[in-house]
């Protein structure tokens, strides 16, 4: 009876707990949930669902990570260089401290996978408090006092942790979760009977949340209304890189240069701008060559190339200027006061050598091929994960001009970044990072491929045709008339065919057919490539073979150019309509939907 109303006891005080914890503004619930608030970060064309966490004593990173999301279990090097980016005040994990704050990366994020949550920072429910409660109750061991009992030493023996530890800190706050009578832990009795933790608590996969959420009640957490602000600056990152996101210039620091147009150019080769104070260049069995930066900045590449600007009415002494000609990977560009973002660019990369009137970069997808053809194409080598990613410049005339958001989103996940320039950087209006757009609207109609019958049906059917097997056929045939059953299409008033299987042979098709009604035959070797053509031909309607759109509304000279394997059809019932087996990216998906095309994807069971 003791041990049952202890139980009982112990549990009431354990609720009585969640709804303190869910103050700390880490936890809240609502009814009987409870949630969990995590950041969205931006990464390489992904929303990446990310978990604050605040490093312990003695916390090992790789432990750490390899409890953390589906992102260190399915890809744990993909993990660490989405680590490294999100997080680049950490210069080496194996040499993290206690206190840094870190956002742990957990799932790459679909944009239907968190509806209605739309903001930096996202409330998911972990556990539900009666679910919570249960699984306590599973894990607490009854222990009577003895003398020589202290509470070190049954929680340095009952949990498995060291005095002091992380572990035994945890067990330390679960003793009093579960011991809500006990005021003072040091004053215990003989004969008193408690609940302590069992050790196996800590291999349960709800625990890891659990537990962070118990060391949150030290760390002073932000209110949440505070934590919402304070994430959303880190979350609102905005995806099309356009140059408005640039840093600012001291419009003093650059004396007779534009100091503005230097800083939008050093923000889009994602270089360093350097202006103020002495550069010195190191000369090989020279003294150093000093540099007044006010009067000629540097532009710091990331592949190592240094740019020089001068004003060629400030010219730069003419032995400075041999001798920094003579460099490797140096480069002295000429710029007025009135240079724009363009000029200098352009500029900059003739003095590197590229002549290239339309660059191109390329890859290739699951039925789809993307060529990308830009004014300017730059590219490096990622130091995180040794991935070449390029950049493609192109300047635009107009907002409308741009490519669409989900169409960067998708190249940026293929290494390719896409950055556009308007004439006046400073008005133009970015677009805004939605995480969570219920894309239901956008799925494609899918066309199973499971044999030749079903797919002719379905296909038909799809494009709004009566298609009617088994149908009665009579025909003469030697001064008779004879019954077949074939399929018939109906493709309007007088445009009726027969779709043939192989049921029906020799003379018969070419008795059926001298009767007005053409036959197409299906064969069991037709691939469903060969089926669309036959179809689409026996019903008179014009298509393109292997479609091209261009992403962005611009000419084609420079603009993101998308081939898709499969077939577009003409203006049929008043819209178009694509036909295709890719596997097409949902940013691909949007484009087609926004241009007001139907499209039809081909699946096998």
């Amino acid at each position: 009876m003791i041990g049952a109303f202890l139980k009982k006891q112990c549990l009431t005080g354990f609720l009585l707990f969640l709804g303190c914890l869910f103050l700390s503004g880490n936890l809240r619930a609502d009814g009987t949930l409870l949630y969990k608030n995590y950041i969205v970060r931006y990464d390489r064309g992904w929303d990446i669902l990310c978990e604050p966490y605040t490093v312990h004593q003695n916390d090992w990173v790789y432990k750490i990570f390899r409890q953390k999301g589906e992102i260190s279990h399915s890809n744990f090097n993909d993990f660490l260089g989405i680590f490294a980016r999100l997080n680049p005040h950490i210069v080496n994990i194996d040499m993290i401290r206690p206190g840094q704050k870190i956002d742990i990366p957990l799932k790459k994020l679909q944009e239907d996978d968190l509806p209605d949550q739309s903001s930096g920072v996202v409330s998911i429910p972990f556990v539900s408090i009666s679910e919570l409660a249960q699984k306590m109750e599973k894990f607490t061991i009854i222990h009577k006092i003895v003398a020589g009992d202290c509470v070190s030493s049954l929680i340095s023996l009952h949990f498995g942790a060291a005095y002091g530890s992380k572990t035994y800190n945890e067990g330390i706050k679960l003793l009093e979760t579960l011991n809500p009578k006990i005021t003072d832990l040091n004053k215990i009795y003989k004969g008193q009977k408690i609940y302590l933790p069992a050790p196996l608590i800590r291999e349960q996969s709800w625990y890891t949340s659990f537990s962070d959420n118990l060391n949150s009640l030290s760390d002073g957490p932000l209110p949440l209304a505070e934590a919402k602000q304070e994430s959303a600056k880190i979350a609102t990152k905005v995806a099309n890189q356009i140059i408005n996101t640039a840093p600012k210039a001291d419009k003093q620091a650059t004396s007779g240069l534009p100091g503005a147009s230097l800083a939008q150019t050093a923000g889009i080769l994602d270089g360093q701008l350097k202006n103020k104070g002495t550069y010195f260049f190191p000369l090989k069995d020279q003294k150093d060559l000093e540099l007044d930066l006010s009067r000629n900045p540097v532009l710091e590449l990331q592949n190592g190339r240094k740019i020089i600007f001068n004003n060629p009415e400030q010219s730069m002494d003419q032995n400075k200027s041999n001798l920094l000609a003579g460099q490797k990977n140096v480069s002295l560009v000429s710029v007025s006061k009135k240079s724009s973002v363009e000029q200098i660019l352009s500029a900059v990369f003739t003095s590197n050598g590229n002549n290239d009137d339309q660059p191109k970069v390329s890859f290739t997808g699951e039925g789809v091929n993307i060529i990308i053809k830009a004014r300017w194409i730059t590219s490096v080598v990622s130091k995180t994960d040794n991935i070449k990613r390029y950049t493609c410049i192109t300047p635009i005339q107009i907002q409308k001009e741009s490519t669409p958001d989900s169409i960067k989103r998708y190249l940026d996940q293929n290494n390719i970044i896409i950055k556009e320039i308007l004439p006046d950087a400073g008005k133009q209006k970015s677009e805004t990072i939605t995480t969570n757009k219920n894309i239901s609207q956008l799925i494609p109609i899918p066309l199973d491929m499971a044999d030749h019958k079903t797919f002719v049906k379905n296909l038909l059917t799809r494009l709004g045709f009566t298609y009617t097997p088994n149908t009665g056929i009579t025909f003469p045939y030697a001064g008779i008339q004879l019954k077949a059953f074939s399929n018939l299409v109906s493709a309007g008033p007088g445009k009726e065919f027969l779709i043939d299987f192989g049921d029906l042979y020799g003379d018969a098709i070419v008795s059926i057919q001298q009767s007005g009604l053409k036959i197409i035959q299906i064969l069991a070797a037709d691939d469903h490539n060969l089926i669309i053509q036959k179809i689409l031909k026996a019903l008179g309607i014009s298509y393109t073979s292997t479609p091209t759109f261009l992403a962005a509304e611009r000419p084609e000279t420079f603009n993101i150019a998308i081939t898709i394997r499969g077939y577009l059809i003409e203006k049929l019932r008043g819209a178009q309509t694509l036909i295709t087996d890719a596997n097409l990216h949902n940013g691909i998906i949007k484009l087609i939907k926004q241009k007001g095309i139907i499209i039809i994807s081909l699946q096998t069971s």
